[in-house]
């Protein structure tokens, strides 16, 4: 009971309650997430605000695709989801627990990953005996390969002289 300067008297009801130290509410998404699209994985960084687990959940329409990614407790959180088809339209959720099993979930996005890679323009020019000029570009920066040799089982593999970070080849 207490009584207060005007001499009302108040009463209260007795709570007892006993602290667990643990969580009761998920941590919270800290700023947005980042989405890198490559043709068949997409790689996922997103913060929280107390260390949590780290997973994607990816869908294409209302069809599950794949759950991916690692119980490891952080905040800054990194999945790289992989199996996926070059040009295709995807949503994914992102979705962490903490250690008190307070699971925290992002809204759900969309995302399409890259088409796939292609050559075109192929040249063969300053033909000799013994070489020639091969020539072509992609539409993606790649690093290529090119195989050769006297019939289909071709024997001969060269490494693109230039180098990745280009779209134009030799």
């Amino acid at each position: 009971k207490a009584k207060y300067s005007t001499g009302a008297i108040g009463s209260s009801e007795i709570v007892l309650m006993n602290p667990t130290g643990k969580y009761l509410t998920p941590p919270n998404l800290d700023g947005n997430p980042t989405v890198e699209v490559k043709p068949s994985t997409v790689n996922f960084s997103w913060r929280t605000d107390r260390e949590a687990s780290s997973y994607v959940k990816i869908t294409q329409g209302n069809t599950f695709v794949s759950e991916q990614g690692h119980s490891t407790f952080e905040k800054a959180h990194e999945v790289t989801a992989t199996g996926l088809k070059p040009g295709i339209a995807y949503n994914y959720q992102l979705d962490w627990l903490d250690q008190d099993g307070n699971e925290g979930k992002s809204a759900v996005k969309e995302f399409k990953t890259a088409d796939a890679p292609y050559i075109s323009e192929v040249n063969i020019s300053n033909i000799t005996l013994s070489s020639a000029l091969i020539t072509w570009k992609s539409t993606s920066i790649a690093e290529t390969n090119l195989y050769y040799g006297k019939d289909v089982k071709y024997g001969t593999t060269v490494v693109e002289s230039s180098g990745s970070g280009t779209t134009s080849h030799s």
